[in-house]
This record gives C-alpha cells, sequence and structure tokens, in this order.
C-alpha cells in the first residue's frame, strides 16, 4: 500500500542534485552537459599508430611492398645503369656515337701469314674442324680466330681471300646432288687464265671491302672447292674488270699462278 503522504517528485529532485554535486566534487562533467565545470582540450593531430615491429603483413591486413626475385636483381640493376631517355636523346643530338670495340678474334684486325700457303697451290687444304675454317686457321696461324663461315670475301689486315664453289664435273658420282652449271655464276675462262667473282647482292661500290679490291692495294687470294669438299689454294689474284654499277657486283681476275695451278691434275679438273 503506497503512503500518499510522500511526496516522490520532491524526493526525485532531491536525488538528482546529490548526484549532481556528488559528480561536481569528482570533476567529472554531468550527463545533460549542461550543469558541471567543462573542460576544454585542445586536439592534437596524429598520425596512424606506429607500424609494430616483427608482425607480419597478413596479420596487419595490408598489402606488402613487391620485392624483386633474387635472379631479377641484376636485371633491375642493369636498367637502372641504363642512360635515362633524356640522356639517350641528349647522346643522340649530340651527334657522337661511341666507337663499336672489335672483336680481337677478327681477322679483320689480324694480319694473315700468306707464306703458310706456298706449298699448296692446287692443293687441299687440310680441314680442321671445318672447310673454310680449315683456312681460315691456317692464315692466322691458330684455329682461336673469328669470321663469317657463310661469307664469300673474307677480309684480313693484309689481304683479301675468296671462296669460290665449282661444279662438279660428269666424272665424279655426287649421288644427284650436282646443281645445273646456270646456278655457278664464277666461270673460269682458260683462254684468259682468268675468274669471274660475284659479290652478294647487299654489296655496292661503296661497301669497304668492294673499294679495298677495286683499289687494288691489297693481295687476293682465292681458295676453290666442289660444292661440299675441302678448299684448294688457287693462288693470287689481279682485278681486270670490275662491273660495280650491276647487281650484284661482278669482277673478273686475272689468275697469276695458273701455270702451278694447271700442274695440278685435280686442280686442273676444276677449271676446265
Amino acid at each position: 500500500m503506497v503512503d500518499s503522504g510522500i511526496d516522490f517528485e520532491t524526493l526525485r529532485t532531491e536525488r538528482i542534485r546529490s548526484n549532481q554535486a556528488l559528480l561536481a566534487s569528482l570533476d567529472i562533467p554531468s550527463i545533460s552537459g549542461t550543469n558541471g565545470p567543462s573542460r576544454s582540450r585542445k586536439r592534437t593531430r596524429e598520425g596512424p599508430p606506429p607500424r609494430p615491429s616483427r608482425r607480419s603483413d597478413r596479420i596487419l591486413g595490408v598489402t606488402p611492398p613487391s620485392e624483386p626475385l633474387a635472379d631479377d636483381i641484376d636485371d633491375r640493376i642493369s636498367r637502372s645503369e641504363k642512360p635515362s631517355k633524356t640522356q639517350r636523346t641528349t647522346t643522340k643530338r649530340s651527334g657522337i656515337s661511341a666507337p663499336t670495340e672489335a672483336n680481337p678474334k677478327s681477322t679483320r684486325i689480324r694480319i694473315a701469314k700468306l707464306d703458310s700457303f706456298d706449298d699448296y697451290l692446287g692443293k687441299l687444304i687440310p680441314a680442321n674442324g671445318g672447310n673454310k675454317a680449315a683456312v681460315v686457321a691456317m692464315g692466322a696461324g691458330t684455329s682461336d680466330i673469328s669470321f663469317n663461315k657463310y661469307a664469300g670475301i673474307i677480309e684480313w689486315t693484309n689481304c683479301i681471300f675468296l671462296f669460290v664453289n665449282v661444279p662438279l664435273p660428269p666424272s665424279h658420282d655426287n649421288k644427284g646432288k650436282r646443281a645445273p652449271a646456270s646456278s655457278y655464276e664464277n666461270a673460269f675462262s682458260t683462254t684468259e687464265r682468268t675468274v669471274s667473282f660475284f659479290g652478294k647482292p647487299s654489296q655496292h661500290s661503296e661497301t669497304p671491302v668492294i673499294q679495298r679490291i677495286v683499289e687494288k692495294k691489297d693481295p687476293v687470294l682465292l681458295f676453290c672447292r666442289y660444292e661440299g669438299q675441302q678448299y684448294r689454294f688457287f693462288g693470287r689474284l689481279e682485278l681486270v674488270v670490275s662491273s660495280l654499277q650491276q647487281s650484284p657486283i661482278a669482277f673478273t681476275f686475272r689468275m697469276l699462278d695458273w701455270s702451278a695451278i694447271e700442274a695440278q691434275p685435280d686442280a686442273k679438273e676444276m677449271i676446265y
């Protein structure tokens, strides 16, 4: 049974005031925010919390930075050492091109030992790892030499070697591999004691090796073979006619050692 003599509203108000007084004594603002002291605090901007050490990126929920693989580091270093686009452009605009370093093993910077062939006029050059390689090795005095094995012209510092393929004669059994004579442009003239020689379609009158041949300052030596066989030394050549305006360029050389070549039966068979 409720005692009607008690003023509940008065009790509630007194209790609220008592609580607010207690909060004020403890320096705690009131719930309503209207009573009790308030303290203004200066807010400072703070960065993100420091990243804990020895904590995996997976746990932190972030994407790990990409790292180069061990076998990719050299490539990145190499790329970083290359000149920038600006540097490359500047170099190009300056018109200064870096000199290309010559291959120290190239025949072009070697002096051929021409006397090595004195005993091989009309004779086979002993094959040693390759038919053309054997000729070049004999000229260099070593097999440690660099040259283009597909070239018909090989340059040296002091001379030029020419290489010619000759069609097999009917007396030879080439097992049906004989090419028609018309496919061989090089030809011998027994009456004039000459041989024709054709350059590559890419060569022209301004090609350095062609200029060397035309100037006739350096000895030109001829080596001939049946296709796929060993080369024979056919001696020295002298330029008689040059046709520089046609393509491919054509030369006619006089064979200065014709008599010595003719004295060798196997070599004679190649030119008659």
